[in-house]
């Protein structure tokens, strides 16, 4: 089960920076479980990984005590329960680059896919820009934003009439709240229709996404 500006989808579709903007969730809950799961799909090993509450300057010791995550690795990170949930999360990387997401809503979800946008491989103190050898993986995280459950998802490479199979066949749906890791095979490209139908048959469709660039998509 399963986070770059909001692109009009009527699916508050993302642009490059999905995690940098908080986006497993907004809101500022007071209670729950914060803790996450964050997945490595950087080339590089992750050596050290910083969550502090939002706003505050100081990102204090890093939470993988010493350990590094490598290349396609995880691991779960566990923050205090039932005492906040606003998150600014710092990933630095073996290379010296640096991945900033802010005040992320870590009691809303459960992993944290890190070198999957436009900020990774960006050196540290740099402005931005996608670097050379950005991540090919079209796989992203869907959180639902609405009041009703989605019940489909269809992934289809850009222009292809036939929408396929239905994406969420074997976990049945993703309730209000709650999101799910999709999971697209790369080396099939980057673009992408994506049609999300839920519960009440209300349906949103975003042409020639490009999920390479995309790690989490809100829809509602």
């Amino acid at each position: 089960m399963i986070p770059r500006s909001l692109v009009a989808l009527a699916f508050i579709a993302l642009a490059p920076a999905a995690w940098a903007q908080g986006n497993l969730s907004s809101g500022n809950l007071s209670s729950g479980n914060p803790s996450f799961n964050v997945i490595n799909k950087s080339a590089a090993p992750i050596r050290e990984l910083f969550a502090t509450p939002a706003g505050d300057a100081n990102y204090g010791r890093s939470r993988l005590n010493g350990r590094a995550i490598p290349p396609g690795g995880s691991q779960v990170i566990r923050l205090p329960a039932g005492t906040n949930c606003i998150y600014d999360i710092r990933i630095a990387y073996a290379d010296g680059r640096n991945e900033d997401r802010r005040a992320v809503n870590t009691c809303r979800g459960s992993d944290l896919i890190a070198g999957g946008d436009a900020a990774v491989g960006v050196p540290a103190g740099s402005p931005g820009g996608v670097p050379a050898g950005a991540r090919q993986d079209p796989s992203f995280r869907l959180f639902n934003g609405g009041s009703t459950a989605v019940v489909e998802l269809y992934a289809t490479p850009a222009g292809n009439p036939k929408r396929g199979e239905n994406r969420l066949a074997s976990s049945g749906v993703i309730a209000p709240g709650a999101a799910e890791i999709i999971r697209i095979q790369g080396g099939t490209g980057c673009l992408y229709d994506l049609h999300v139908v839920f519960a009440d048959r209300a349906s949103r469709d975003k042409k020639s996404a490009d999920l390479c660039k995309i790690t989490d998509l809100p829809v509602k």
